[in-house]
């Protein structure tokens, strides 16, 4: 018996990818009401020690999302790490309180923008395109809201973070100055540093001060770091 994996794009929840050519993610949900943070955080510890890599949790009110600060506090205290996942039906509010704490919202289209109340209801056309209007007008601000936190700065202010403790003095990316410039990278001067590639494209090094230093009176060989070792990227 063969099989071929459909093709698809590749998905972060947090650190941990999804789809494409990366392997099957082991992803569990919590019991405890999200509003008990010892035993919430417990039941996250537990899971991520026998190897969970996603964890879910109900988000049922707007009073468990308010919890969801204690939670993270408590995994930080912890060293506790995985993405959180919040398990949303039927309160779009708790929705977005969620979206500032977790990695990913989990919603169900059919019920997201209703009340708990099951119906049978028949429409028109003229009544379904109305009741897609509704739900999108519901649903939007989530997605741009999701958008605006995204992965991506996520993952750029841990790095300029990180990289800072480290005692790095300047960190240099490559791309988009509009998009880069919000976390403060302002043009840097590519002729003052020694890429360790060959540049493809030569114009789009943005640069921010993490120390004491001057972009433009430094100039020292660029180290990146091993996932970007690859000729093909520059």
């Amino acid at each position: 018996l063969g099989y071929r994996r459909r093709r698809a794009r590749t998905v972060r929840i947090g650190a941990v990818e999804i789809g494409s050519e990366h392997p099957i993610r082991v992803q569990s949900m919590t019991t405890p009401s999200t509003k008990d943070t010892q035993a919430t955080v417990d039941q996250i510890e537990r899971l991520v020690d026998v190897g969970c890599e996603i964890v879910r949790v109900t988000v049922p009110t707007n009073a468990d999302a308010d919890n969801l600060p204690a939670i993270r506090a408590e995994m930080k205290r912890r060293r506790v790490v995985a993405p959180l996942v919040a398990d949303i039906h039927f309160t779009p509010r708790a929705a977005m309180k969620a979206v500032e704490h977790v990695e990913k919202i989990r919603i169900n289209p059919g019920n997201y923008a209703d009340k708990k109340k099951f119906a049978v209801r028949e429409y028109g056309d003229v009544e379904y395109a109305h009741e897609l209007e509704r739900i999108a007008a519901v649903f939007t601000p989530l997605v741009r809201r999701s958008r605006e936190l995204g992965i991506g700065s996520k993952l750029v202010n841990s790095g300029i973070q990180q990289l800072s403790r480290m005692g790095v003095d300047i960190l240099l990316v490559y791309g988009d100055p509009e998009y880069y410039g919000k976390f403060g990278f302002s043009a840097a001067v590519a002729e003052g540093f020694i890429p360790p590639y060959t540049l493809q494209y030569p114009f789009g090094w943005q640069g921010i001060v993490l120390n004491e230093c001057s972009i433009g009176e430094s100039a020292a060989k660029i180290a990146c770091v091993a996932s970007l070792c690859d000729a093909t990227l520059w």
